[in-house]
């Protein structure tokens, strides 16, 4: 990856549930509410441990839900 290049990572790094599920998005129309066309990375697997990581995001605001 070049230099100066940011990425967003949002994890699931400790929990005591056995599976979770982690999605994060862009609030594209800047309404406040998560909705699905806005989902930019979803980590589903059959672990707790999750993560989703943006390289090069937007400047503008994001949601994550778990």
């Amino acid at each position: 990856m070049p230099g100066n290049v940011y990425t967003f990572t949002a994890a699931i790094t400790e929990t005591t549930s056995l599976d979770m599920d982690l999605y994060v998005g862009i609030d594209a129309n800047h309404d406040g509410i998560p909705q699905q066309d806005e989902m930019l990375c979803y980590s589903a697997t059959a672990s707790a441990k999750e993560r989703c990581s943006l390289i090069a995001p937007e400047h503008e605001a994001y949601w994550a839900i778990v």
